[in-house]
């Protein structure tokens, strides 16, 4: 049997979730604010935080802010190999990382794992191109899951699995960026 990068991933993945309390939101903090000069807007904060990325088995994390607000929501993303295009490969590293976030927040309030009407690509060799036409959503959504996290999304990317928390300051995150533009 050959083991992929997506499956090592995916089992780093799940250990680093075990081993690590900061995990919950990837080192941040709602609210924190960062240092250092914003990517273009001054609202999207990219991190070279390399050593926390391999850590947790990421391939970048990034953060969205405000000056007014801090941090406001994070995200990463592990890069996943199309493979054979049937996305066993995707669903393994978003059904681990569902495992670890059920393990520390409860079952997951929505599951999303279907196919728009209608779709031309509705055969199994196809789910990563229905993924990439935006036509097949994968994915899972945890809401308030605690005091400063107001929802939390793996969700299946044509090349990656992403994983954001939204901290429940985000609606003001928005009203402030909207004054800055």
């Amino acid at each position: 049997m050959m083991i992929t990068k997506s499956i090592l991933r995916a089992a780093a993945l799940a250990l680093a979730f075990c081993a690590s309390s900061a995990f919950a939101v990837l080192g941040y903090e709602m609210g924190q604010k960062l240092e250092g000069e914003p990517d273009g807007t001054h609202l999207f904060y990219g991190l070279d935080y390399q050593s926390k990325v391999d850590a947790y088995g990421f391939d970048g994390v990034a953060a969205y802010y405000t000056d007014a607000t801090g941090v406001c929501t994070v995200i990463a993303f592990s890069s996943v190999e199309e493979g054979l295009g049937n996305g066993n490969e995707h669903r393994l590293v978003a059904d681990s990382l569902k495992e670890r976030l059920t393990a520390k927040y409860g079952e997951a309030t929505r599951k999303d794992d279907f196919l728009m009407p209608g779709s031309v690509w509705d055969e199994p060799r196809d789910w990563v191109t229905a993924i990439r036409a935006g036509e097949r959503h994968y994915g899972y959504i945890w809401k308030v899951v605690g005091k400063d996290v107001a929802s939390i999304r793996v969700a299946v990317e044509a090349d990656a699995v992403t994983l954001q928390y939204l901290f429940s300051n985000f609606g003001q995150c928005q009203k402030e960026a909207d004054k800055e533009l």
